[in-house]
């Protein structure tokens, strides 16, 4: 076991924890993940593209912070890999963030395997749908991670020069699996999955998510209910539908907290 492991294992007593807390708190409810992924969006509703960055960002995020730095996050996930995974038709990444979910909500898949991540699904994916007889995809599949575009930035994964191997080596698989226990994948699936685009115009509040289609948020008008600083919550009410929204963070990409329909004060 390396000194690294051995330090990480000896501060937390329950790391899976510490890992959800991390992401919950420092990502989302103070808005890092929102200042990382904003400058994405621009004008168009929350694709699958950026979900999958989210995603990405995330475990760089708690790799960096679990080695103290050691590792750092353009390691695991660079600018590169993001601009790769934007520039994904939008049905080929809405395949892979699907898949992904699916490895992680039934499949139970964890850790840093081909199962969770987007690059190992997306070139899995190339390959199967190109038209090969079987002993070309036999040929194909031993060859599939030296054309993955994922290894021109960080070697081929199982190589001893990867940077996924260094990662491995420095904080055991024993603590990777713990970070991204199955649990916590589940976690960080369903936080993006909340993820909102929040619009302000005119002292009115618009917002949208097109995989859920919350129709009412979509033809509605929020007016501001009011605001905790302290927890960074924003509480919105939209007076003809009679619903209270309540949100976590502050900026233009926010999480759904709660949906109240039938609200009324006191």
């Amino acid at each position: 076991m390396s000194r690294l492991s051995e330090e990480i294992l000896n501060e937390y007593s329950n790391i899976s924890e510490e890992a959800k807390l991390f992401v919950s708190k420092d990502l989302f409810l103070e808005g890092d993940i929102v200042n990382q992924v904003n400058e994405l969006l621009e004008d168009e509703l929350l694709s699958p593209n950026v979900k999958l960055v989210i995603y990405m960002t995330i475990k760089a995020e708690l790799i960096s912070y679990f080695s103290y730095c050691e590792i750092d996050k353009t390691d695991y996930f660079c600018k590169t890999d993001k601009e790769l995974l934007m520039g994904l038709n939008k049905d080929i990444a809405q395949e892979v963030w699907e898949t992904l979910s699916d490895n992680i909500r039934h499949k139970d898949k964890f850790g840093i395997s081909k199962h969770t991540c987007p690059f190992c699904i997306l070139f899995k994916k190339i390959r199967e749908h190109t038209v090969l007889n079987f002993y070309q995809r036999y040929k194909r599949k031993r060859k599939v991670c030296e054309n993955c575009e994922y290894a021109v930035s960080h070697k081929i994964c199982e190589n001893t020069n990867s940077d996924l191997y260094r990662i491995q080596n420095l904080m055991s698989l024993k603590v990777l699996n713990q970070i991204f226990s199955n649990d916590n994948l589940k976690f960080f699936i369903e936080e993006i999955e909340r993820v909102v685009k929040l619009s302000y115009i005119e002292d009115s509040y618009y917002f949208c998510h097109p995989e859920e289609n919350i129709e009412k948020g979509l033809v509605a008008i929020w007016k501001e209910y009011k605001r905790n600083p302290s927890n960074n919550k924003l509480y919105l009410y939209c007076e003809e539908e009679n619903v209270l929204l309540t949100f976590k963070a502050f900026g233009n990409l926010i999480t759904i907290e709660t949906f109240e329909q039938g609200y009324s004060e006191g």
